[in-house]
């Protein structure tokens, strides 16, 4: 049966640039009452990984046994919140390139994928696999100096399926202004960070599985939330 499912689906953790481990995020999230959330760990190309250490997060998904090890512990820790919370955790992650300032994050994944130096070939395989994909915190030039990457690149955004008009605290009317379906998420990296958990959320009409989650987001059954 269809419900409202309070939502968030962009997530970090101690495996990329989170300051708190899998376990306690989904001890946060379920003790708030949550009904969705997706873990999104940044997985970042070749290329990028040779970027100085301080415009790196401080850890990422950079092999196939990281990837492993990485959705075991998200697989797990879906088992207990499932029990513990009655909560849905979906294992994702965020695509990353640092130099053309391109972030998708990815839902519902099930294999490792490597990162594509222009991020295509990535995007393709993951939509093959059946993943959602969202275009992350599309800042442009009015917005933000460093504007642009995603939101520009034509070529790698025509396989973005839905983007985030709401991430954190900022909101991007461009996002609406084209047209867009629109989702919104808090990019969350702790309590401690940034805004915490303060910020845009998705409340989401739909099971409580991850396959309705993503068609009932394909189809916009999506209410947006500025979550205090």
């Amino acid at each position: 049966m269809k419900e409202w499912l309070m939502s968030d689906l962009h997530v970090h953790t101690k495996f990329s640039d989170g300051s708190m481990g899998i376990e306690e995020v989904i001890d946060l999230y379920g003790k708030l009452n949550f009904d969705v959330i997706a873990i999104t760990d940044h997985q970042m190309d070749s290329v990028s990984k040779n970027l100085p250490h301080s415009v790196l997060p401080y850890n990422w998904i950079e092999n196939e046994n990281d990837f492993n090890v990485y959705y075991e512990k998200v697989l797990s820790e879906a088992e207990r919140a499932k029990k513990e919370y009655d909560m849905l955790v979906i294992p994702g992650v965020e695509f990353t390139n640092y130099i053309l300032n391109i972030h998708v994050v990815g839902i519902d994944v099930k294999k490792y994928i490597e990162v594509s130096k222009d991020m295509s070939q990535t995007l393709i395989i993951a939509k093959h696999d059946g993943m959602l994909l969202i275009g992350a915190h599309p800042f442009d030039t009015r917005f933000y100096k460093i504007g642009g990457g995603l939101w520009k690149n034509k070529e790698v955004s025509q396989y973005i399926d839905v983007w985030e008009a709401g991430n954190g605290i900022n909101f991007f009317p461009h996002v609406v202004e084209n047209g867009h379906k629109i989702i919104a998420n808090t990019d969350f990296h702790g309590v401690v960070r940034e805004n915490g958990i303060k910020g845009w959320k998705t409340i989401i009409n739909a099971e409580k599985n991850a396959e309705s989650v993503k068609q009932a987001i394909l189809d916009q059954r999506v209410a947006l939330h500025k979550y205090r």
